[in-house]
């Protein structure tokens, strides 16, 4: 294979159904990663090393973390309701979900949820081809302040008067949620306390 002659999909992070699905054998799989076209982060995923587009850390979560969430911090980060800069990607993934693979780089936090609480306010992001997992801004706050013993006061006090300074707020949807995931009284005393 030539190097102008490859097509692969425009994104950061391939698996092997999409390989697979535009004629690439396993054979000609380990030819490109031999090539360093393509690098193997797990069994059923690749990093495309031809990628020209927009990088961003979210894209790895599905390589490690199919059915994983972008939550709490690093929702917050991607929504502008934090400036908490983490060192580590949050990501929240079903109780009965194992991770069998975890990369060095990013590293991944993982948050065990119930079935009701990870469920809820899930939104597909797609930036270019790639996309990933992550929760609405009303879902983000209200799991950082049911987590705000582990993350910080000031943490969660950040991020609620960042949601409440935005046009695009939904106070209803807040309310919902908060009230689905027996929030309801810690997001009616943050509230009192901040209006």
């Amino acid at each position: 294979m030539k190097a102008e002659n490859y097509q692969l999909p425009k994104k950061k992070i391939i698996t092997v159904e999409e390989l697979k699905d535009i004629g690439y054998s396993y054979y000609q799989v380990r030819k490109l990663v031999d090539k360093n076209v393509l690098k193997k982060l797990t069994r059923k995923s690749y990093e495309n090393l031809t990628y020209q587009g927009d990088e961003s850390d979210y894209y790895y979560v599905r390589a490690y973390v199919p059915r994983g969430v972008i939550c709490l911090i690093s929702a917050a980060v991607y929504w502008q309701l934090s400036t908490e800069r983490p060192t580590m990607l949050d990501v929240a993934i079903l109780r009965t979900d194992r991770v069998y693979t975890m990369p060095e780089w990013p590293q991944i936090n993982l948050y065990y949820y119930n079935d009701k609480r990870y469920k809820t306010g899930i939104l597909t992001i797609k930036e270019d081809s790639n996309s990933f997992m992550i929760y609405d801004m009303e879902k983000t706050i209200i799991d950082i302040l049911h987590y705000r013993e582990k993350l910080g006061i000031e943490v969660a006090k950040e991020a609620l008067v960042q949601y409440l300074n935005k046009h695009a707020r939904n106070l209803n949807m807040l309310y919902r949620y908060a009230k689905e995931l027996g929030n309801s009284k810690i997001l009616r005393t943050y509230l009192e306390v901040l209006l």
